[in-house]
């Protein structure tokens, strides 16, 4: 009753001899239907979308014919970069197939002897080909007897098409698709691999089984997003006689390729970031996004792989020995590892202290090699450094012993807030596996947590990507974009499926001045005599930056993790980016003599050929600064009550009588920024729009409302499609059209067929807690933590808690680096 509802329907026209066959969009939906139907009663049915002609019809009797229904897998979609150079595709490949012909005595054992006898004339043509095992043959026989048998891993084209000389009538070549990865291991980690989708087909023959074995993701883009990836597989039918010889072959459903995603790295800025990791020779991670709408530029790990050995199976032994390499180069460090931030946190937590309003920046603070907290020595990483500290100086120094009194002296509270809008602690949403969000603590309840968290060590782990987001925001005016990854996703007709959007994640409401002294500050790492990262400048390019050492565990040994992250203003677009290097136990590295280096040399191929890597570089002086950071304790009057130690003065109230004791030489002033984005003045969102479930802090100059920022980000209309190439979904000829002659598949010969096991989860290394910090060689005796007094001294210190009785956890301390070299 349901087959004459269509055929009413259908109108039907002869042409040529063949009958065409039309129906209404109405129609079409029930013909899914049919076609299960009639496949379970054994039919040959081929629906026709409108417009197609219809196979031609078997001239054979089917009345001793048994036809097979296999699905026929799908072309994958591409994944592109932002200019639509292919990180993945596909390319046509063949296996060499065996036909057993009909024999006068079907058992197992003639079927066995059969393929026994003639394998000496197939290794001479094909050296390379593959004898089934006798078991193998026999369950074959009792249960694919009609089916050809794959003797060879997968071929090239070419090299099948060569191998073709004087063939023997029972072997045959079939077609397949297989993935392709053209660039290598460019960009792995990010875009991910395929692996065969179940075990090799055996057994009973079911109607609908893959005529060969389809893929799927198994890491990356290829897994988050499979479903856009894959396509829906078609449906073939093949139909043989009583003599088991295959007499009609059709296909039923053509296969829909699956959609091409496109991403927003560059491919140039991806490899010029793999290059500079291993140069390096350690692992690590290394991260690139545009600071005005948070697309990613680069996403490099250190080490990597070829998705390719994957594609077609890996053996149980091989994919083992392959994970549990110490390396662990499937593991994505830019997004999935977690380590302690050290120094690189300081630009964040400055920020809370000028939020506070405790510390003005120009506010100067004794500091020294060591400083005593409730009875515990806090050591700084130089030895050396010893006198008044502003911000800007101890920026430029990555000073400890600052940054402790500061943040005792501002509270946990405000820095903690900065934090978390910044995004740490807090996973974004973002189309990779196992994405780390980090930790921030969740209670400061002593002066010795607090000290430790305002540089960056004790409970709070970051992922990379975190801290290129963050700096991202230094550059944006405080606003926060949100990382992007993909663009958009597209069919192979070029019509676009859908589009990421560009968002913010938040504004911080910080003042503009505020901005500036960070700012300032980070400048200096890179552009002043005593910075930190002096090996990262570049004399036409202004780069603000900040280098980071902190103690971790990596594989359970005591070792360093080194940082440099920061950003460019004076580009389009602007960029931020952060390195982060491991190392091992018992080395000695920093994050301005072994990170900041790296960096360099990528900012240095982007500057060389912008146009190559989509930006366009202002080339401006950056000015070298050698004004003295640090005053000399001596010059500064001691306050009544203070007997022996030199108190905490803003600059303002601390300075000699000699003024050129104080500042020898002007300071060079950095370049004034760039502008970054139209800003348009809104009503403040609430804190839980910026991720945070704090109250909102309040301004330093007066207690009304703060009016945030929010970005106005470019328009939302998708750039032009990306040219790409298309796959005709046909199972045996395929036609691959491309822009360019140069653009011919490269295919990687796989191994043969093998179960795919799945692959193990890699656990990152985690941070862990020392008892104690490293002695320091200080010969001088460490001052007692002490409140910053702003202009009188009249605010009293802050109590320090009552120890608790039982036995604190110990926390991470410094870092040996962040030193130049001196």
């Amino acid at each position: 009753m349901f087959f004459p509802l269509i055929i009413r329907k259908i109108s039907a026209q002869t042409s040529g001899g063949l009958r065409v066959f039309r129906c209404s969009d109405s129609v079409r939906r029930k013909w899914k239907f049919a076609a299960v139907l009639c496949m379970a009663m054994g039919v040959s049915f081929c629906p026709l979308a409108r417009g197609e002609t219809a196979l031609p019809a078997s001239t054979t009797s089917s009345d001793q014919s048994t036809p097979l229904y296999f699905s026929l897998p799908a072309p994958r979609g591409q994944i592109l970069d932002a200019r639509g150079v292919a990180l993945a595709r596909n390319t046509t490949v063949r296996r060499l197939m065996l036909q057993v012909p009909p024999l006068n005595n079907e058992t197992p054992e003639l079927f066995c002897e059969w393929v026994k006898a003639q394998w000496p004339e197939v290794l001479n043509r094909h050296p390379d080909a593959v004898r089934p095992t006798d078991e193998f043959l026999t369950e074959h026989f009792q249960h694919r007897r009609l089916l050809p048998i794959a003797i060879s891993s997968t071929k090239a084209m070419d090299a099948a098409a060569g191998s073709e000389v004087a063939p023997l009538s029972c072997l045959s070549w079939r077609a397949e698709y297989q993935r392709d990865y053209p660039n290598a291991e460019a960009a792995a980690h990010v875009v991910g691999y395929v692996a065969p989708a179940g075990p090799v087909a055996n057994g009973p023959l079911h109607h609908g089984e893959p005529l060969w074995r389809p893929v799927e993701g198994r890491e990356g883009l290829e897994k988050e997003l499979d479903k856009e990836l894959a396509g829906q597989p078609g449906l073939l039918m093949m139909s043989f006689d009583h003599k088991t010889l295959l007499w009609e072959e059709k296909v039923i459903l053509a296969p829909q390729p699956g959609n091409d995603v496109v991403t927003t790295l560059g491919l140039p800025t991806q490899k010029s970031a793999e290059k500079a990791l291993l140069e390096s020779k350690r692992a690590g991670a290394l991260v690139i996004v545009n600071a005005s709408n948070g697309d990613v530029l680069a996403m490099a790990s250190a080490p990597t792989f070829n998705p390719a050995i994957f594609a077609s199976g890996m053996m149980q032994d091989e994919f083992d020995q392959f994970t549990s390499q110490p390396s662990q180069p499937l593991h994505h460090r830019a997004v999935a590892s977690l380590y302690p931030p050290g120094s690189v946190f300081k630009p964040f937590v400055a920020l809370g202290i000028l939020r506070a309003g405790a510390v003005p920046a120009d506010t100067r603070i004794l500091c020294g090699p060591e400083l005593e907290i409730d009875g515990r020595k806090f050591g700084n990483w130089s030895d050396s450094d010893y006198g008044m500290f502003d911000l800007r100086a101890a920026m430029v120094r990555s000073c400890n012993t600052y940054f402790y009194q500061a943040a005792i002296a501002s509270g946990a509270k405000p820095i903690a807030d900065v934090a978390r809008q910044f995004g740490f602690g807090s996973r974004p949403t973002f189309p990779l596996p196992n994405l780390a969000g980090g930790t921030l603590p969740s209670k400061i309840s002593n002066r010795q947590a607090l000290a430790n968290f305002s540089i960056g060590q004790g409970d709070v782990l970051v992922c990379p990507l975190q801290v290129a987001v963050a700096m991202a925001a230094l550059a944006n005016d405080g606003g926060r974009p949100h990382p992007r990854l993909v663009s958009q996703v597209q069919s192979q007709n070029r019509d676009i499926v859908s589009i990421t959007t560009v968002k913010a994640m938040g504004v911080l409401d910080a003042s503009p001045e505020d901005l500036e002294s960070i700012r300032k500050g980070m400048y200096g790492v890179v552009n002043h005599q005593q910075g930190t990262a002096t090996k990262a400048r570049q004399k036409d390019l202004p780069i603000y930056g900040k280098t980071g050492t902190a103690q971790w565990s990596n594989q359970g040994k005591k070792a360093n993790v080194v940082w440099f992250g920061g950003f460019v203003m004076h580009s389009t677009p602007p960029i931020a980016f952060v390195v982060a290097l491991e190392g091992k136990s018992g080395e000695t590295i920093s994050g301005g003599q072994t990170a900041a280096p790296v960096m360099a040399k990528v900012l240095a191929d982007i500057a060389a050929s912008p146009s190559d890597h989509g930006i366009k570089i202002e080339k401006i002086e950056a000015p070298f600064q050698d004004d003295p950071l640090i005053n000399d304790p001596a010059m500064i009057p001691v306050l009544a009550g203070q007997v022996g130690v030199p108190t905490v003065q803003p600059a303002s109230l601390s300075a000699s009588p000699d003024a050129s004791i104080l500042s020898s030489s002007p300071v060079m002033a950095a370049p004034a920024p760039a502008p970054v984005l139209k800003l348009s003045e809104v009503s403040a969102p609430s804190s839980g729009e910026i991720g945070s479930n704090q109250s909102p802090v309040e301004t330093i100059s007066d207690n009304k409302p703060v009016v945030k920022k929010v970005m106005v980000f470019p328009g939302q209309n998708p750039e032009p499609p990306p040219d790409t190439r298309s796959v005709a979904a046909l199972p045996v000829e395929i036609e691959v059209r491309r822009k360019t002659p140069d653009q011919a598949d490269v295919v990687v010969v796989p191994k043969a067929e093998a179960v795919e096991p799945q692959p193990p989860i890699v656990e990152a290394p985690v941070a862990i807690a020392v008892e104690s910090p490293p002695p320091s060689s200080g010969s001088r005796e460490p001052p007692k933590a002490l409140p910053v007094i702003d202009t009188p001294p009249a605010m009293e210190p802050p109590e320090a808690p009552a120890p608790a009785k039982t036995k604190r956890r110990g926390f991470l301390f410094f870092g040996n680096g962040d030193d130049d070299g001196e």
